[in-house]
Order: C-alpha cells, then sequence, then structure tokens
C-alpha cells in the first residue's frame, strides 16, 4: 500500500512538471484580510485614475493628462511629462483652428481587470472606444476607434500613476 501511495505521487509530480503546472503551486496561498482591503483601495484608486486621464483628454487639458502619469511615463512612443504635455495642448479646444487636431472626443474603457503584481505595481487590462461628440443634441455620435489596451502601473510616493499607455487597434 505505501508503495502504491508513493507511486501515484509520483506519477502525478511527473504529470504536473510536463505539463508545466509543477512550475507554479496549485493552490496559491489565501490572501489576508489585510491584502484583499489594500487591493480593494487600490482598485478604486486606479479606477479613478483612469477616469482623471480621459477627462484630462476629453477637455485637452495637458497638465490634469500629464498629472496622471509618472516623469517618465509613456503613451506609445510619447514618452515623459513635457512630451505628453505637448501632445495633449496640440489637441486643445482654444488653439486656433488650423493649429487644432481633433474636435471633442469621449474616451470610454470597459472589461476593466487589474492585475496586481505585487502592493506597488499592477497592470491594466481593458477595451477602449472613442466617439466623436455629435455637434449638437440629438445628432449621431460617430465611433473613432476601438480597441484594446495594456497599461502598467506603480505606486510613487503613495499614488498610483500610469509608467506607460500601449494601445492597439484591431489592426495592429
Amino acid at each position: 500500500m505505501h508503495l502504491r501511495k508513493t507511486f501515484t505521487a509520483a506519477m502525478l509530480a511527473a504529470t504536473l512538471m510536463v505539463s508545466g503546472l509543477g512550475s507554479a503551486p496549485l493552490f496559491a496561498a489565501a490572501k489576508s484580510d489585510a491584502d484583499v482591503l489594500r487591493e480593494a483601495r487600490d482598485r478604486d484608486e486606479i479606477e479613478h485614475l483612469a477616469w482623471r486621464y480621459a477627462r484630462a483628454l476629453d477637455t485637452f487639458d495637458p497638465d490634469g493628462y500629464v498629472a496622471v502619469y509618472t516623469p517618465d511615463g509613456s503613451f506609445g512612443p510619447t514618452k515623459g511629462r513635457d512630451a505628453l504635455h505637448k501632445m495633449i495642448a496640440a489637441l486643445r479646444r482654444d488653439a486656433k483652428p488650423t493649429d487644432r487636431i481633433i474636435s471633442p472626443l469621449l474616451h470610454m474603457e470597459t472589461n476593466k481587470w487589474i492585475e496586481f503584481k505585487d502592493k506597488d505595481h499592477a497592470v491594466f487590462h481593458y477595451y477602449w472606444i472613442t466617439i466623436r461628440k455629435p455637434e449638437k443634441q440629438g445628432d449621431p455620435t460617430t465611433v473613432v476607434a476601438a480597441g484594446n489596451g495594456i497599461d502598467e502601473l506603480v505606486r510613487l510616493d503613495g499614488k498610483w500613476l500610469f509608467k506607460s499607455r500601449s494601445i492597439t487597434a484591431p489592426n495592429d
């Protein structure tokens, strides 16, 4: 009987190693109440950060936009707060029509999932959609673009910020 249990355990271990499951624990350790509470608070803060990001982008507020990034943060190839500020300033509604790049838009994120790497690092997964605001009430909206995003976040000085925002469209 002892030999059978030993053989069965060895076979299970071999099967797990071959399948790749042997390198990770079968059951994750239960989180403490303090960890669950911290993650709940962090999720709320990260969702608020995403709201502030979208609001700053939709209102073409360069100061508000850069405030949600780390000093070396990036949106695609645009890196650093100065470059991010210039990018959003070029979109401002009060710019001369010849200098304005786009008309008012609404940016939305859906199907969000926040993956915590540790207590100070997270990955924000989501789908996004951008629509053009209608000219007047009752006019139809226009979908400008949609895709998915994967962002890196860090907690700096007790505050969650975007380290990088990476979005792709379906053809990417």
